[in-house]
């Protein structure tokens, strides 16, 4: 086998020599410190000139005159063929003239393009790879005029329309492979006009107009069968006036009246949605600056039209809380809660959301006594109004079972994480994260209660569900290992304990790194075990490194 090796790498060897040493040559000669005749140049990877034969992966064959390029200049891969042809009124950069043809490794050509001082001047075509036409458009002095037209692959039209210097103009038609096709106006780049598109049977699928880029005027869509789908109103690219839904049958199924947002709520937008961009970079500091900034604005010009008031009221909160400034948190929750409360009702879903960011923010105070009516609260409320399969109702089960298991009430938690396991079964099947979460939840409320017989099964289940659904290289398969591995551990079964403690630890390492809390926990735990043995030799390192984490 080795020698097969050997042979193979020699092989290789001499043919990249042979193919660098059929590069041909040129006199490449001076005359007055310029270039003249004929020259022959290698290219790198990067179309740099290179002196190194090994290193080239193009050469140009070209004639010079006193410096300057004359006549037709030829570019190629090392393998001899083609990859450029046409003339350059200068190099060094190159400035392209006239009729330039690019190909492709395998002899096809990529595209023609016409220039004049460098510039785009005249036709385009580029092509696939199959030789069919992809793109065929016009140029003036760099900037696209006159009719375009696209493809696709087998040779259908994609797309045509018209370039006024540079910028889309008049009527563009867009063909999809399906059949569908539409079509739209543009006047200096926008658009501008009727825009209309059509299922592959004919049917008008959608219509409008638009006014510089935003829809305007009147809107419809159409089901396949011709029936009317949705009617409505834009004003500069928002809708305005009654919206109408409609069934296949014509029956109507929803109408929406929509009024057009004032300046106060447009600004109040942008810089609620700069408020949301510096919170998911982390940058929470400005990000309190603008929910305070925005939540004063609201107060002065928007106190009556729910719900920029409320929502102000809440990012702030939310922002003060994931820094753990808690107390600067409550008042805002209390307060957006007793408003919600007011405005809409104890049974609508945005009542039901403060209720639980206010028993979020209790819990994560560690008042538990307070934070439990709450919870039960919004547990009955979208059972009621959500019912027992949606998914909110199944977050809300979830929450309260894990305040219980935190108070130590076990008995209460035992029928809710059983309750939320068998929904979760039903509604999302036994291959879900969720529902190998919702074993992993269960298990472990048997594990603290010292029910190992009842636990272990669900650990095992949950592992393998994991391992199947999110494979091993997943932060919370290795979970799932540390836990199964603690139960070993606590039954004596420490051989097996140690490879799933091993196997956790050295994912954590290998996705996490050696800086995060998971990875500690996972030291901290084989050390753990190896102490118990008797092994204080392998458990110290551990536990060094370990606080060396935390």
């Amino acid at each position: 086998m080795k020698t097969k090796y050997t042979l193979l790498l020699i092989s290789f060897f001499w043919a990249f020599q042979l193919t660098a040493q059929n590069i041909p040559t040129a006199p490449n000669t001076y005359k007055d410190e310029k270039k003249q005749g004929e020259w022959v140049i290698w290219y790198n990877k990067d179309w740099k000139e290179t002196a190194i034969k090994d290193s080239a992966l193009y050469y140009r064959s070209i004639t010079f005159d006193k410096g300057k390029p004359i006549g037709k200049v030829y570019d190629y891969y090392l393998s001899g063929q083609k990859q450029w042809e046409g003339q350059l009124s200068s190099v060094s950069p190159d400035i392209n003239e006239g009729l330039c043809i690019w190909y492709n490794e395998d002899g096809n050509k990529s595209s023609e393009e016409e220039f004049k001082n460098g510039q785009l001047n005249g036709k385009y075509i580029s092509y696939y790879s199959n030789g069919q036409v992809k793109r065929k458009t016009f140029y003036t002095d760099g900037k696209e005029n006159g009719k375009v037209e696209a493809f696709y692959e087998n040779g259908e039209k994609h797309v045509e329309g018209f370039y006024n210097d540079g910028e889309k103009d008049g009527k563009w038609t867009w063909y999809k492979e399906d059949g569908n096709v539409g079509e739209e106006e543009y006047q200096n780049g926008k658009l501008n006009g009727k825009y209309i598109s059509y299922y592959s049977n004919g049917q008008v699928k959608r219509k409008g107009s638009f006014i510089n880029d935003k829809e305007a005027g009147k809107v419809a869509t159409f089901y396949e069968n011709g029936e009317k789908h949705v009617e409505g109103f834009y004003h500069n690219g928002e809708r305005e006036g009654v919206w109408t839904w409609y069934k296949e049958d014509g029956t109507i199924t929803e109408t929406k009246e929509y009024k057009l947002l004032t300046n106060e709520e447009k600004l109040w937008k942008e810089n609620n949605q700069k408020l949301l961009e510096l919170s998911k970079t982390g940058n929470h500091s400005e990000a309190i600056t603008i929910g305070q900034q925005n939540l004063d604005f609201a107060k002065k010009h928007l106190v009556e039209k729910y719900p920029y008031y409320v929502t102000s009221l809440n990012n702030l909160a939310y922002l003060y809380a994931n820094q753990g400034n808690y107390s600067k948190a409550l008042p805002l929750y209390q307060e957006a809660l007793a408003i919600t409360q007011e405005v809409l009702g104890e049974k609508h879903p945005d009542y039901a959301e403060s209720l639980n960011n206010l028993a979020t923010l209790y819990y994560s105070q560690g008042n538990y006594s307070k934070a439990l009516p709450l919870y039960q609260e919004l547990l009955a409320i979208r059972k009621e109004v959500l019912g027992e399969k949606h998914p909110e109702y199944a977050t809300s089960l979830n929450n309260l079972a894990y305040l219980y298991a935190n108070q130590g009430n076990y008995s209460k938690a035992l029928p809710l994480y059983q309750e939320l396991l068998a929904i979760r079964k039903e509604v999302l099947g036994e291959k879900h994260p969720e529902y190998a979460k919702s074993l992993n939840s269960l298990a472990l409320l048997y594990y603290i209660r010292g029910n190992y017989s009842k636990a272990f099964p669900l650990f095992q289940k949950a592992l393998a569900i994991k391992k199947e659904v999110l494979g091993k290289k997943h932060p919370n398969y290795a979970s799932s290992l540390n836990n199964l591995a603690l139960l070993y551990a606590n039954q004596g079964n420490y051989s097996k304990a140690l490879l799933l403690y091993q196997e956790a630890l050295a994912i954590r390492k290998e996705l996490l790194g050696k800086k995060h809390p998971d990875y500690a926990e996972s030291l901290n735990n084989l050390a753990l075990l190896y102490s118990v043995q008797g092994n204080y030799s392998k458990a110290l390192p551990l536990y060094q490194e370990a606080l060396q984490v935390l």
